[in-house]
């Protein structure tokens, strides 16, 4: 008989719900007498143990495959090239990572958590519940040596345990927050593995943790409707706990269905051009990091990769490659989750993710993600070590990333050696590709500076401000007559509008893009809205026209968001002037408004900002144009003014 228990809206069958809440005795059991017989290691990717008593295998027979032969078969080069060993601690670590983190910047981290700083600072409990900070302090340990920081790694670990019983609060029952946990507390118990601090008692109540994680995430996939980019990430979670408890029946089960359904998701929701379905950027950057660590993962431990797996990675990686700016982050339509599994150092920007690229440039020799990359990084380290580094720096220097466009995802990416601006010509998804965001023909643009960004469509769950952040108005688009584009039908009248691209050219001195959309409007009339945008690089002119075609009187609302951070100046006659490292002029067609806004940083961060607003009533056809002139400095700026606009800054 089937016993119903519900656990978090998932439906737990009776083995599933004894196995879940005698996780920790089933790892007592497990274990029993057997951490005093030798130094136990992770076996995760990045280690694996030297040897494993052959009574452990005898004295459970049906929980482990083989014999302690199987363990240790791994091997010593593995271990060396995840630097496990003393040996590589001294020379490689310390050299080479200090070299791309510094002393100074890695103890501060440590710092930060010793001081239980971090909990103060974390936006919300799940940032904390993230245990980026078990890697912070295990490096800090690495070099210091100091067994303050192994205690601190036990005290903030009980801390979670008690605070968080089983099916309490958003840690308890979010499977993609228990996937990004369980991957933390894996890779941060590897820096302590070595320390005699690391007492029998804590090791059993931390695998009892995980162990109960690998029961929740696997009971999750296929249970709810999850996005592609956190089925993907619990898979991915998945894998590390099945192959840390490989030796367990449990364990194989886990590394096995993960490795099968990884392979599905990558064949059905990642493009043939390399991005994922649901079209955010942030999603696709942490579908990206899940991959390659499931990828490194698999191939670490002897597994098959398929071909359709590893050339859809690399064509992910050419997509994050183009979509990257300046500064190392993404435009942010459709969405502004966090994207990120390790955080290497909470001096790291949650939006950052040149750190990632470094990774896919010594896994696919991508010399342009080399450039965007702008260096090799701590993640890629920890992923691919010394031969990783070797990769790396084989690779030529300087390729240039030149613009592109990714027609099945809907973007264009216009690059010159200066400036960055960004595309889109297809509707952001949910759950899938028929969920559609307020985001289509929208547009971000940035210098050495982000100058207009999206405000970005992700709350907190729960938030009060969820439901407005999805509006069209977030975005730097068009609200036409008051409807939300996620409302619009196409033409036939129960269809969703279908985005067509008109046009793309792209050139050393130019690109240009083209796109419209059809759609119905409420007393049936057909309206059309056609967006051109033309960058002289060499100018760095940029500029927006917006045609709306069809009939009668109609509102149309126009909206332009300023990155944080920058001073925006009416100048009068339509004129705008913005102000941060890099300078901007624009100038509107029509009078506008400038407002308050806040601008998501993450999920659970928003900044003040500001935005300019054009209303209009209008006859159709009509159109609108606007244009925007980056400069280096002010001086610049107000000789490109008075050139316009002489007397202007008289």
């Amino acid at each position: 008989m089937r016993m119903a228990v519900y656990f978090s809206s998932i439906a737990f069958n009776q083995e599933e719900v004894l196995l879940r809440f005698s996780a920790f005795q089933y790892m007592e059991r497990l274990f029993e007498g057997v951490f005093s017989s030798f130094e136990y290691k992770l076996r995760v990717g990045f280690i694996r143990s030297a040897d494993f008593p052959e009574r452990l295998v005898q004295k459970f027979p049906d929980s482990f495959r083989g014999s302690g032969a199987f363990v240790a078969s791994v091997g010593q080069k593995l271990r060396e090239r995840f630097f496990i060993s003393d040996l590589n601690r001294k020379d490689f670590y310390l050299d080479l990572m200090t070299s791309v983190g510094d002393f100074d910047t890695i103890l501060d981290d440590a710092d930060l958590v010793d001081e239980d700083k971090f909990s103060a600072q974390a936006s919300l409990a799940i940032e904390a519940g993230r245990f980026h900070q078990a890697i912070w302090l295990g490096k800090a340990y690495w070099l210091s040596r100091s067994e303050e920081h192994t205690d601190k790694f036990k005290a903030i670990v009980e801390r979670w345990i008690v605070g968080n019983p089983p099916g309490s609060g958003i840690n308890r029952t979010s499977p993609k927050e228990s996937s990004i946990r369980a991957m933390n507390l894996i890779v941060g118990l590897l820096y302590f593995s070595g320390s005699a601090r690391i007492d029998d008692g804590f090791l059993l109540r931390l695998l009892s943790l995980l162990f109960e994680h690998g029961v929740f995430i696997r009971s999750a996939i296929g249970r709810r409707r999850n996005t592609a980019r956190t089925t993907i990430l619990c898979l991915t979670g998945l894998l590390f706990l099945g192959v840390l408890f490989y030796d367990t029946r449990e364990g194989r089960r886990w590394t096995d269905f993960a490795r099968r359904k990884l392979d599905n998701e990558i064949r059905d929701k990642v493009s043939e051009d390399g991005s994922l379905s649901e079209n955010w950027m942030s999603s696709h950057s942490l579908a990206t990091e899940s991959l390659t660590c499931a990828y490194i993962l698999l191939k670490l431990n002897g597994y098959p990769v398929s071909d359709l797996f590893s050339n859809k990675l690399e064509s992910m990686f050419h997509f994050l490659t183009s979509a990257t700016m300046r500064d190392g982050t993404l435009p942010q339509p459709g969405g502004a989750t966090d994207g990120r599994i390790f955080r290497m150092s909470s001096k790291t920007p949650v939006k950052e993710h040149r750190d990632l690229l470094a990774a896919g440039a010594a896994i696919f020799g991508n010399a342009e993600a080399r450039t965007a990359a702008a260096g090799f990084s701590e993640l890629a380290l920890l992923l691919l070590g010394g031969e990783g580094f070797e990769k790396y720096s084989a690779i030529e220097e300087g390729a240039t990333i030149t613009s592109a466009i990714y027609r099945e995802s809907g973007y264009a990416f216009m690059r010159s050696e200066k400036d960055f601006a960004s595309f889109k010509f297809r509707h952001s998804g949910g759950f899938g590709k028929n969920c559609r965001r307020n985001d289509l023909l929208g547009f971000t643009l940035a210098g050495k500076n982000q100058f207009i960004v999206d405000r970005e469509c992700c709350s907190s769950p729960g938030s009060a401000n969820r439901a407005g952040s999805d509006s069209t108005t977030v975005n730097n688009t068009l609200l036409i007559d008051g409807v939300e584009q996620a409302n619009h039908f196409g033409p036939g009248g129960g269809s969703p509008v279908r985005p067509e691209l008109l046009g793309w050219q792209t050139s050393g001195e130019q690109d240009s893009v083209e796109a419209q959309y059809h759609f119905r409007t409420r007393n049936a009339g057909i309206l059309t809205h056609r967006r051109t945008i033309t960058f002289n690089k060499h100018q760095r002119t940029f500029s927006v026209e917006d045609d709306v075609l069809g009939e009668g009187v109609h509102s149309i609302e126009m909206v332009f968001h300023f990155a944080p951070g920058l001073q925006i100046l009416d100048l009068g006659r339509n004129f705008l002037a913005i102000e941060g490292e890099e300078f901007a002029l624009m100038k509107f067609q029509h009078p506008f408004t400038l407002e308050e806004c806040e601008v998501s940083y993450g999920s659970n961060e928003r900044r003040p900002a500001k935005t300019a607003r054009v209303a209009l009533e209008i006859s159709l056809p009509v159109r609108i144009e606007t244009f925007v002139f980056i400069t280096s400095n002010e001086d610049e700026m107000n000789y490109l003014l008075n050139r316009i606009q002489p007397g202007s800054t008289e």
